[in-house]
This record gives structure tokens, sequence and C-alpha cells, in this order.
């Protein structure tokens, strides 16, 4: 039981990370396209 829990936070963890690392590529693509329209 302990494993299956710990196996089931795990996911949520990695779950959680995913999100996280979709919202910085999200955002740095963000900061790019600011930047280079800023440049021009």
């Amino acid at each position: 039981d302990l494993v299956r829990k710990k196996k089931i936070g795990e996911g949520h963890m990695d779950r959680g990370l995913c999100i996280l690392e979709d919202k910085v590529q999200a955002l740095s693509a963000k900061v790019q396209d600011d930047s280079s329209v800023w440049h021009q």
C-alpha cells in the first residue's frame, strides 16, 4: 500500500513538473517574441 501511495505521489509530482516546464517554455518563448519585436 505504501508503495502504491508513493507511486501515485510521484505521478502527481511528474505531472506538476511537466505543467511547470510547459509554462516556463511558453513564457520564455513569449519573452523571445517580445524581445525580437523590441529590437526591430
